[in-house]
């Protein structure tokens, strides 16, 4: 990233991000958005709809600046100090001993001056900016020096050697300092919404804020072509969280499709495979509910177990479908108390087994081990209920009897 990209150096650039900075809390202030009513502060774009705290909060007593951190305009504000007007004639420029509350001192002409120190001389701004940002001077209300301040928002190569490429220096040297490289300044924006809000929330956020920052890239100088608005991670959360659950339900589907062709082709009968299938998708159902009522959002962790439910639980249904398939009896009634009989008490002992194992891991300091463990406890015991319940009932019902379901025999009567 070049001068021609990035470049905060010229007076263009220094006043449309100290414009961008008090757009971003007011809403159309700087008569930028070619009278697009929707950046307006109620507009569908404007700081209300992009969630921004703007009720009540007195322009005169700067308190936007604890909503919107700008070190532009906390830098434009420095230069009308005491310690910044002892800087600007350090280095050769006229001092103005006035205010920013000064009348008419808030616009600029079409040559990008003013009646205050702002923009400075492009050649001067890296020395003004080290020195606004080591003024060990405390802001009497945070407490904080500038460095303090803004150092989480100014992003410095100190490594940087200015003296060994000629042709590096001459890329970078708009914003080469006495610390190095000046690689990118951020302004921070606070919104009144919880991070772990509804995705399509904040997807419909990630939009409105989306086409704030679009509208000012397109007004800006071309040398503040690489401005980009980003989140503290919401927006790849939101993302996420809607990648996971299409993905999600796609891979429990296509799951449960894999589970009715084995055990068709494994059981060979189609009907008591798809009596298994369902009965494993009721369990699945049955552990998505139990995560609602806990109070889960859909992340990793749920979403990877929704899967593993199904690969946990298909072992008690394959198992008794088989005994019911190999019982003896002639009835419906006789082949399920043959298979009860026959794998009933394995299914439970397997199920309880298990679940002391799983135990332990309610203790772990891990969340993933937690969750983990409530999930496979969940299903063990959804899963043996189901198989000696409802699995049970319904082949009492309407289980298959004879070759009724047998695929193997009826491709074997196909052959002859």
């Amino acid at each position: 990233m070049d001068c021609t990209f990035y470049n905060p150096t010229t007076a263009a650039a220094q006043i449309w991000s100290l414009q961008t900075c008090q757009d971003l809390f007011y809403g159309n202030w700087t008569e930028l958005h070619g009278g697009d009513e929707s950046f307006l502060p109620d507009g569908d774009n404007g700081p209300k709809a992009r969630m921004m705290v703007t009720e009540n909060t007195p322009m005169e007593d700067f308190y936007y600046y604890s909503k919107v951190i700008c070190p532009a305009q906390s830098f434009r504000d420095w230069l009308l100090t005491d310690t910044g007007c002892l800087s600007l004639l350090d280095n050769g420029l006229q001092c103005f001993n006035e205010t920013s509350q000064r009348p008419n001192c808030t616009t600029w002409g079409d040559n990008t001056s003013s009646c205050e120190p702002y923009p400075v001389p492009s050649d001067k701004y890296s020395d003004m900016f080290s020195a606004f940002m080591q003024d060990n001077t405390t802001n009497p209300t945070s407490r904080l020096t500038n460095y303090d301040t803004f150092k989480t928002q100014v992003f410095m190569d100190d490594e940087f050697e200015v003296d060994t490429d000629k042709a590096i220096l001459d890329d970078f040297s708009c914003r080469t300092i006495d610390e190095g490289v000046l690689l990118a300044m951020s302004a921070v924006a606070t919104t009144d919404q919880d991070f772990a809000q509804n995705y399509e929330d904040g997807i419909s956020l990630y939009d409105k804020w989306d086409a704030w920052s679009a509208q000012m890239r397109s007004v800006g100088p071309r040398e503040m072509a690489a401005t980009a608005q980003v989140s503290n991670g919401a927006w790849a959360f939101y993302f996420l969280n809607e990648t996971l659950l299409s993905e999600t339900f796609l891979g429990i589907m296509l799951s449960l499709i894999l589970c009715f062709v084995v055990l068709t082709i494994v059981g060979g009968n189609i009907i008591l495979a798809a009596f298994s299938v369902f009965t494993i998708l009721l369990i699945v159902i049955d552990i998505i509910a139990f995560t609602v009522v806990v109070g889960w959002d859909l992340g990793v962790i749920e979403a990877v177990n929704y899967v593993v439910v199904i690969g946990m639980s298909i072992d008690y249904s394959v198992h008794m479908s088989e005994a019911f398939n190999e019982g003896h009896g002639k009835t419906r009634a006789d082949k399920v108390k043959s298979m009860l009989e026959e794998m009933g008490v394995s299914v439970l002992s397997g199920a309880l087994s298990t679940l002391l194992a799983t135990f332990p891991m309610f203790f772990a300091p891990n969340t993933f081990f937690v969750k983990f463990a409530s999930f496979m406890f969940c299903t063990i015991a959804l899963s043996c209920i189901y198989a000696l319940t409802f699995f049970p009932a319904v082949l009492a019902t309407i289980g298959p009897l004879g070759n009724t379901g047998m695929i193997w025999v009826r491709i074997s009567n196909l052959r002859k």
